[in-house]
């Protein structure tokens, strides 16, 4: 019973250790569709899609912010005093 006790900890133990690296290491995949995603960006920094997939992958690649959509501001109020 001891035996399988232990048997259980360690193999537990090995796979909460290994968890968070397999966790972030992306899929081709997925670092090809960010890639992507951003081209143009990247195509003017000169990063090809072979070494941003590198980087990706271990983890280095630096992404680009998301474009945002322009907000419109808000008209001034207008206050109106009676006197």
């Amino acid at each position: 019973m001891r035996a399988l006790a232990l048997v259980c900890s360690i193999v537990l133990g090995a796979s909460v250790l290994s968890f968070p690296a397999a966790a972030q290491q992306k899929t081709v995949k997925a670092c090809q569709e960010e890639w992507r995603a951003n081209k143009a960006a990247n195509q003017a920094k000169g990063v090809t899609e072979k070494a941003y997939v590198a980087q990706c992958r271990a983890g280095t690649a630096t992404t680009a912010p998301a474009p945002t959509a322009p907000t419109a501001t808000a008209p001034a109020s207008t206050r109106v005093i009676c006197v």
